[in-house]
């Protein structure tokens, strides 16, 4: 709803809404950087203060002090929960981790999470600021649509989350479904690796699998690598001029 908003000029109402839903699901916090980098500044500030407001807002009955403590005990609870974050298998630090160890090393430790969430970070600022293409306002909408969904996508890939979480990324793979199906000039190549991606993506899938494969697919991460496969190549064709991502498929 806060994207359609958005997309519609109501700036103001979208923020207070996307901050409102950041105080039930924090993971949302990535839709700020993406409001920033789009020049939505009306929607950060409201998004912020009522964000703000909703943590200070128990105050009123329970008083400062008290709801200070709550808000520690719900910091330390996140911060206990992520403490696997960089072996957990269908991050993006745990696939990074994995590609390491081919090289015979692995990384542990904040310094490591922050280099990998910098470098998607630099990722996605590279991607928006790219001027490639047309420059009516139907494109910008559009090009902000792919990077609201992608960011969305991206929060079980940098966060330790059960896998229900990678439902995030349902947007995306409507794209890639309509690439598969509407765009006729999509190359082989992009249409095997969808495919391939799909099967990752749905690798825990029990009961179409069967038990050893889905255990093998859920312990070495493959629902994670099948996400990052679908955002990729998102993101691959949308820069693909030959594409035609923005002006067929969507």
């Amino acid at each position: 709803y806060s994207l359609e908003l958005i997309t519609k000029g109501k700036q103001g109402f979208a923020g207070v809404i996307m901050g409102i839903g950041i105080l039930f699901k924090l993971h949302f916090i990535v839709l700020l950087p993406v409001l920033l980098v789009f020049r939505k500044f009306k929607a950060s500030v409201l998004l912020i203060l009522s964000f703000a407001i909703g943590l200070l807002l128990p105050a009123l009955f329970l008083g400062l002090e008290k709801n200070f403590i709550l808000l520690n005990d719900w910091i330390t609870i996140m911060k206990a929960h992520n403490q696997s974050i960089t072996t957990s298998a269908d991050t993006i630090y745990g696939i990074s981790n994995m590609l390491l160890s081919i090289f015979g090393f692995q990384q542990k430790g904040l310094w490591f999470s922050l280099v990998i969430l910098g470098l998607v970070g630099a990722f996605f600022l590279w991607f928006v600021i790219d001027n490639k293409g047309d420059k009516s306002v139907n494109f910008k909408i559009k090009k902000f649509t792919i990077v609201y969904f992608m960011a969305i996508a991206c929060i079980p890939l940098i966060t330790v989350t059960d896998s229900e979480h990678f439902l995030f990324s349902l947007p995306i793979i409507m794209f890639c479904m309509f690439l598969l199906v509407l765009n006729n000039k999509l190359a082989i190549i992009y249409k095997i690796l969808i495919l391939i991606a799909f099967v990752f993506y749905g690798g825990n899938w029990h009961d179409l699998w069967g038990h050893q494969i889905s255990v093998f697919f859920t312990q070495n991460g493959f629902l994670g690598i099948g996400n990052l496969m679908l955002i990729a190549l998102i993101a691959i064709l949308w820069l693909n001029e030959n594409c035609n991502f923005e002006k067929e498929s969507l």
